[in-house]
């Protein structure tokens, strides 16, 4: 990537060893193409010629296929899937959740779905594959096949984005930081007592209240791309955020989570 560096997200894309050249115009993609291509030559990097692909319409780029479609799943490798017998492992739900949760973001609700297999994975649980593994397994498999296509979005369009909460996730929120919960749509903010009759939307509506030192996403994403700790954080809290933290990794821009169904978000 150290050779492309003035180059990356402006003329062109790394990943590893696979890169791909683009351009809002014909013409400007011929330049962008030309200056890697000369790149390479200054630089003495080889290329595969048989895993080029030069002005094509459609193609396979990191085991998904790019049209003018939208993103689609690699056949390939989903009817490589479809054809799998029942499993009979915990090696072989491993390799199932790996290769399927590699589409995830083609599967509404993939990790509801793939739980049942996903309690296998657990420490000291018998390895049963029982009727909902099995539903789970058939399931994903279904679900892939049938699997949508990912369309850019239409930015002159307005974006609503929503949100949702675990129970996990909620719960240690409110009871770590005795945070304030509040419906969106009432003008007058309402103190609740924190009990387990609130329902998860409302969990997932917290509003922290002049405390700069309440952890965050952000808190999380500024320790791994610069170490940077919250100042203030007392012993417990410097606990419960290292306990936290190692759960994310940051790829810049974005900060990732492995949730325990070893799916990365």
């Amino acid at each position: 990537m150290a050779i492309f560096h003035d180059m990356i997200e402006e003329t062109m894309e790394v990943f590893m060893d696979d890169f791909s050249v683009f351009g809002d115009f014909f013409s400007s993609y011929l330049s962008h193409l030309d200056k890697m291509l000369k790149r390479c030559e200054d630089t003495n990097l080889v290329l595969n010629w048989e895993k080029c692909h030069f002005m094509v319409k459609e193609g396979i780029v990191l085991g998904h296929k790019i049209s003018k479609s939208g993103i689609k799943v690699d056949r390939a490798k989903v009817d490589f899937i479809a054809k799998l017998p029942h499993l009979t492992s915990v090696k072989g739900v491993q390799s199932f959740l790996g290769h399927t949760g590699f589409y995830c973001r083609f599967i509404q609700d993939f990790s509801k779905i793939a739980r049942p297999m996903t309690h296998l994975l657990e420490k000291e649980t018998p390895f049963i594959f029982s009727k909902e593994c099995i539903e789970s397994f058939n399931t994903l498999k279904k679900k892939l096949t049938e699997a949508p296509i990912l369309v850019a979005p239409d930015w002159d369009l307005p974006f609503e984005i929503m949100c949702d909460a675990s129970d996990y996730a909620a719960e240690n929120l409110t009871t770590d930081h005795l945070s304030r919960l509040e419906y969106p749509h009432q003008d007058d903010i309402e103190k609740k007592e924190i009990t387990k009759t609130f329902s998860l939307k409302i969990l997932g509506m917290i509003a922290f209240r002049g405390d700069s030192n309440t952890p965050s996403f952000f808190d999380i994403a500024n320790y791994h791309s610069g170490n940077f700790i919250v100042k203030g954080m007392s012993s417990e809290q410097k606990k419960k955020f290292f306990k936290d933290v190692k759960h994310y990794f940051w790829d810049d821009p974005y900060l990732f989570k492995i949730c325990a169904d070893q799916v990365i978000r």
